[in-house]
Formats: C-alpha cells, sequence, structure tokens
C-alpha cells in the first residue's frame, strides 16, 4: 500500500538551505483565499502547458507582494501544490463555454466568497444527465449567474462612461497644452527677436559711446593745444617787443657802454636769426647800430629803418594772430561741450537699451522656461490621453467578452441553446497530490494525471488540511 501524503522533499533546482531560510524568515501566514483567489486568477483562461510551477510560483510572489524564494517554503509548496491541483481539476470540468463564463465571473467586483460560489457551481449548473434540457434548479442557478453579470456589466458600463468623460478631459487638456505651447513658442520666437533687437542697438549704441569718447579726447586735445598756441602767440609777442625796446635804445645811441651795448645788440641779433631775417640786413644792421645816430650815414639811418621795420610788421603780425585767438580758443571749447553733451545723451542712450535688453533676455529667459516646462508636462499628458484610450479599448474588449457570456447564459435558460458536453469530472490521484512538482515541471501535465488513477475525495479532503 503506498505512502500517505508524505511531506513533499525539496525539488532537485532548490536548495535545502534556501528552503531552511525561507521557513526560518516567513513566520506570518498567508491566508488560503488570498492565495485561491491568485492561483484562480492566474490559470483561468491560461494555457496550462506552458506555465511550469516555478513561474506560478513566481507570479503568485509578485502578486501577493512578496519577496523571491517566500514560497518556496515546505508549508506554502503543498498548499499551493493542493490549490493548483484543484483548480485544475475545476478548469477540467468546464467545457470552453463555461471557462469563457467563468473568467467573466472572475471580474467581477465581488465578496471572494460569493464570487467563487458562481465559479464552483457553473459546471453543475450547466450538467444535463438526460442531455435533452436543464433542470429547473440549474436555471435558477444560472438566473443568479446572469444577474451577477448583468450588475457587472451595469458597472463596466459605467466604468466605460467615466473613462470616456476621462478620455475626453484628457483629450481637452491635451488640446489646452498643445494651444499654450504654440502660443508659448510664439511668445519665445517674439521674444527671442526682441531681444536680438535690443542687443544689436546696444552693442551699435556702445560703439558709438566709444568713437564719441575718442572724438572728445580729440576735441579736448585741440581746446588744450588751442590755449597753448594762444600761450606761445603771447610769449612771442612779449619778446618781439622786449627786442623793439632793445632796437629803440641802439637807434637813439642811449647805450652808457660797450658792454650795454653788445647785451642790446646780442638779443636783437639773436631774434633777427631765430627769426630769419636776411644776412644781409644784419650784418648792414651790425655796422649801422655801432654808431651813434649823428655819425650815421643815410646808407646806416636805412638800414636801421629796416630793422625798425622789421620788428614792426612782427608785432603787427603778432597783434593779428592774438586777435583771433579768443575766436579759436572758444570754438575749440565749444566744441568739447557739443561732444560732452552729444556723449552724454548717447551714455543715457546706452543705459536706457541696457535696462531694455536686460528686460528683454529675462522675457526671453521666462518664455524658454514655459517653453520648457509645457515641453516637460506634455509627455504626461499625452501618456494619459494614451492610457485612457488604451483603457477605452480595454473595457470595449471586456464589454463585448461580458456581452458574449450573457448571450451564452441567456439562451441557455430560455432553451434555445443546449450547453456543451463537460468533460469527465476525474478526481485527482492521490499519489500526484502528495508529489511535490519541481519547478520546471509544466501545470499541464496535472491535467494529465486526473485520468490517470481514482482515489476518493476524502483523500484530497485530507491533504486540504
Amino acid at each position: 500500500m503506498p505512502e500517505k501524503n508524505k511531506a513533499a522533499a525539496p525539488t532537485g533546482d532548490e536548495a535545502p538551505c534556501k528552503i531552511q531560510k525561507c521557513e526560518e524568515e516567513v513566520q506570518a501566514d498567508i491566508p488560503d483565499e488570498a492565495l485561491m483567489a491568485e492561483v484562480q486568477s492566474l490559470l483561468m483562461g491560461a494555457d496550462l502547458a506552458g506555465i511550469t510551477v516555478g513561474q506560478l510560483r513566481a507570479r503568485l510572489e509578485g502578486n501577493l507582494g512578496l519577496s523571491a524564494g517566500t514560497l518556496a517554503a515546505r508549508k506554502f509548496r503543498r498548499r499551493i501544490s493542493f490549490l493548483v491541483h484543484r483548480e485544475v481539476l475545476k478548469k477540467s470540468q468546464r467545457s470552453e463555454e463555461c471557462e469563457k463564463i467563468a473568467e467573466e465571473l472572475l471580474r467581477l467586483d465581488l465578496p471572494m466568497p460569493v464570487r467563487q460560489m458562481l465559479i464552483d457551481s457553473l459546471h453543475h449548473s450547466v450538467s444535463m444527465a438526460d442531455g435533452t434540457e436543464l433542470h429547473p434548479h440549474q436555471v435558477r442557478l444560472l438566473s443568479i449567474a446572469r444577474d451577477a453579470l448583468l450588475e457587472g456589466q451595469n458597472q463596466l458600463d459605467m466604468a466605460q462612461q467615466q473613462c470616456k468623460d476621462g478620455l475626453l478631459a484628457a483629450e481637452a487638456e491635451l488640446r489646452k497644452q498643445d494651444q499654450a505651447g504654440a502660443a508659448a513658442r510664439s511668445d519665445a520666437f517674439a521674444a527671442n527677436e526682441v531681444a536680438s533687437r535690443a542687443t544689436a542697438a546696444f552693442n551699435e549704441t556702445e560703439a558709438e559711446v566709444a568713437d564719441m569718447q575718442k572724438d572728445l579726447e580729440s576735441a579736448t586735445q585741440r581746446a588744450k593745444d588751442a590755449v597753448e598756441e594762444s600761450g606761445r602767440l603771447q610769449g612771442e609777442r612779449r619778446r618781439v617787443g622786449q627786442v623793439s625796446l632793445e632796437l629803440g635804445r641802439l637807434a637813439q645811441g642811449t647805450w652808457s657802454s660797450e658792454e650795454e651795448w653788445w647785451e642790446c645788440f646780442a638779443l636783437l641779433q639773436q631774434h633777427m636769426l631765430d627769426t630769419g631775417a636776411e644776412s644781409s640786413l644784419l650784418t648792414a644792421a651790425t655796422v649801422s647800430l655801432k654808431k651813434r645816430p649823428a655819425e650815421r650815414s643815410d646808407f646806416d639811418a636805412m638800414a636801421v629803418d629796416g630793422v625798425t621795420g622789421f620788428l614792426q610788421d612782427q608785432l603787427a603780425a603778432a597783434d593779428q594772430h592774438l586777435t583771433l585767438r579768443p575766436q579759436k580758443e572758444m570754438e575749440a571749447e565749444a566744441a568739447v561741450l557739443g561732444v560732452q553733451a552729444l556723449l552724454s545723451a548717447t551714455c543715457q542712450r546706452k543705459e536706457q537699451q541696457a535696462q531694455a535688453l536686460q528686460q528683454a533676455v529675462a522675457s526671453q529667459e521666462a518664455a524658454a522656461a514655459t517653453c520648457a516646462a509645457l515641453e516637460t508636462a506634455l509627455p504626461s499628458v499625452v501618456a494619459e490621453v494614451e492610457r485612457q484610450r488604451q483603457q477605452e479599448v480595454c473595457l470595449e474588449t471586456r464589454h463585448r467578452s461580458l456581452n458574449e457570456a450573457l448571450e451564452l447564459v441567456a439562451a441557455w435558460i430560455l432553451g434555445s441553446a443546449i450547453p456543451g458536453r463537460e468533460a469527465v469530472a476525474a478526481v485527482l490521484p492521490a499519489a500526484a497530490l502528495g508529489h511535490a512538482e519541481s519547478q520546471g515541471d509544466h501545470v499541464g501535465s496535472l491535467a494529465t494525471a486526473l485520468g490517470e488513477s481514482q482515489c476518493t475525495q476524502q483523500k484530497v479532503s485530507g491533504l486540504a488540511g
């Protein structure tokens, strides 16, 4: 007689140390209802041949928010094994049509015991002993399932309406964002244009200020030169006047000694040499001025008169130049004042343009920041619209599937259609229940084991405990 319900040993790909660690870490128990609901949700409508026990366990851990390897503990492996076997057994008892209805019942927002009652009783509601028609009690059970599906349909209708409203709101927000983005880009373009013009105007004015500063330096230098020229001419006039006085003493013969004569004549001679007098005139003056007035001949008198006229011409020219100097100085000073006034006005304009440029740059940065903020927010709005559209498609798909399930149930209740043949409800072999599957085993292999041997339901119930 085979051993009854031995504890499952660790599988080949699960290290004993890992199992022991999981058993030590997991202290809190997980309710059977939560495990059963998740197992049923994962296996409902799934291809059992494509799911391994390890994959199922990993999905359960993810859905229940458990860390990886938590359900590898021995006590959880046995519970999961039992629940998987039971769900595979139930799945084998349902036809394709019943499976479709069960999937819709599983999606309903109902208390778990109520939902489980409807799903578990479904295959009993459509099993016909004589194969001709349903029993009235079966019809009532189907009516209960139909009412539940109708409630789900009403909830789905409300969800669809909410989804449509949400989609309209999201699309309106997207249009608003698009319009705001277009306006922001237009404002940014205009701000860039204003900033570009302000920059060009400021640079041009700055160049004007630099040129005017050079002009002011030149005008100031000219005014300084004019004043210096006036001083030079005045000094020259004084020197000519002094030389004229010395010439008068020589011409009148009033020197008292030869030394005094040489002092006067040296000053006259140097002046005539400096001013470019003719050498003949200087030679004649040297001879004529050496004599006293009474001793001079007519030639000597002519030489003295020539030197006197030469100095008088220089005095007249100096006086004429000095007469024009105030006007020259005034013109030079006026030029300086004019350049200063123009420079002051230009500098003031430069300050105004600098403020305008600063404001334009601030507006440019603000417009760029607004564009960047809108561009940053746009993907989330687009994602929300896409999410609402996908949700709408998903709800429409669910609505069609739910309507198909309702049509099936309604046809069975009215008798216009006969439920498809159910699979023979084989009982799960005890040996299969007592064996802990390895992670690589496919869940579909459990369905094959259902018809290989017979055992009593009491054995199955005993394992559940």
